[in-house]
């Protein structure tokens, strides 16, 4: 986890707010320190993010407002210890800012950064054009490029909203030289060799950022329960809403295979193994949650587009072609006459003829009329004719003579198409 910031909404202790006012004119006159739950935090001279105060200290920083304070825990932090253990000192410097009387303080996720570091391998600008996805439709894409004395050398790209979801993919080796920061390219080398790097070759970070929306439907907003979605959060990510593919294994882009050094991130686990896909949630309506909102594969506006009366039609069609198939006449003429009487109902609705239907004899099927592919049907979309007849003329069509003829058995043969009008 490259970053997590937390929000607090909350009404902040006036004594704090006091405090952290005094030290702030110490600081600008030299620097002036408090102490928020067991921990020293510097003052910094002016407050950031919209805040009046902020301050520092070895968990990262803390900007604090009169109306909720935010807690941005830092990556050394959460490099060395289990993420609910950092999730819960934030919840104790939240507590410190919390007025007396009021409730615990909630936090709501509000920056949360996912990265998996690649060592052994290498990317390229032409690998652009290789990724698929819905994140690839998008429209901001950023190449990025460091010049050198021979000519412009790849050192990572971005795609997506940056205030939505964005992936970045870059060279971390590259980037850490430029910082200058030793104990930070300590710390990150010191974890890539307990993972198996030799400590030569450049080391590739690929990174997504969700924010905003993004967060809340993918669960992501409660900092509690973020151990448990992570994977699952992770396999969306690679397998759904981007993915790396070798383009010359299909001849369309979206078909072909997954590129190698794709799968390697796919295979990358945070907390637990054999982690599904998460599925995004629909944002949630006014008054819910993303824990209560509906999937985003319901669409509502379809569901009420829906008509009963053909949804009716196509029971009673699918029940008469099942018991005709099963020897039971005397349930598929009650279904079409149910079926005629339906359509009747409405002036404007399509006809629905029998065009045929075979009959066994003695338990074998009867052979399929000349120039007929097999026995079949006519759906209600079929044909635009005249509205159907009345109640009393929907009736199954007659044999030859007026009557069915039957067999030995007493089974009917074979229904003639009497009275088809050829639409």
């Amino acid at each position: 986890m490259d970053a997590l910031a937390i929000r607090y909404p909350m009404r902040v202790c006036p004594a704090a707010l006091q405090e952290l006012a005094r030290a702030m004119l110490e600081a600008r006159s030299g620097g002036a320190c408090v102490v928020i739950a067991g921990e020293r935090f510097a003052v910094e001279r002016q407050g950031r993010r919209g805040k009046p105060f902020s301050a520092v200290g070895p968990s990262g920083r803390i900007f604090v407002g009169e109306g909720d304070i935010v807690v941005d825990l830092a990556v050394p932090f959460l490099a060395s210890r289990p993420l609910a253990e950092a999730v819960n000192h934030a919840d104790t410097i939240a507590a410190h800012f919390a007025a007396p009387g009021s409730k615990a303080p909630v936090g709501q996720v509000q920056e949360l950064d996912l990265c998996v570091d690649v060592a052994g391998t290498t990317f390229s600008e032409a690998d652009r054009e290789a990724f698929v996805g819905r994140l690839r439709r998008m429209s901001s894409w950023r190449t990025d490029a460091r010049r050198t004395r021979s000519s412009p050398m790849f050192t990572g790209l971005q795609i997506g909203d940056r205030r939505n979801l964005a992936f970045v993919l870059y060279d971390k080796t590259g980037e850490l030289r430029l910082r200058r920061d030793p104990a930070r390219a300590a710390m990150e080398r010191t974890g890539w060799i307990a993972h198996g790097w030799d400590g030569q070759g450049q080391i590739w970070r690929a990174e997504f950022r969700p924010r905003g929306r993004h967060l809340a439907e993918l669960g992501l907003r409660t900092p509690s329960t973020l151990p448990e979605r992570l994977d699952a959060v992770w396999q969306r990510f690679t397998r759904k809403t981007l993915r790396l593919v070798a383009l010359e294994t299909a001849t369309r882009r979206e078909r072909c295979k997954t590129d190698p050094r794709w799968a390697v991130l796919q295979e990358a686990v945070f907390t637990q193994r054999g982690a599904c896909p998460a599925v995004r949630l629909r944002r949630a309506p006014s008054g819910a949650t993303s824990e209560t909102a509906e999937p985003r594969g319901l669409d509502r506006g379809r569901m009420k587009q829906a008509n009963p009366r053909v949804m009716m039609a196509e029971h009673l069609i699918q029940g008469m072609v099942e018991a005709h198939a099963a020897g039971d006449i005397g349930t598929a003429r009650i279904a079409h006459d149910a079926l005629g009487r339906l359509l009747s109902a409405n002036g404007a609705a399509p006809r629905g003829t029998v065009v045929e239907i075979g009959v066994a004899r003695n338990g074998v099927p009867a052979p399929p009329s000349p120039g007929a592919r097999r026995a079949r049907l006519a759906t209600l979309a079929a044909s635009q004719g005249p509205a159907c007849s009345p109640p009393s003329a929907s009736r199954p069509m007659q044999a030859h003579g007026g009557e069915a003829e039957r067999n030995a058995n007493g089974a009917r043969r074979r229904f003639d198409p009497r009275g088809y009008d050829g639409a």
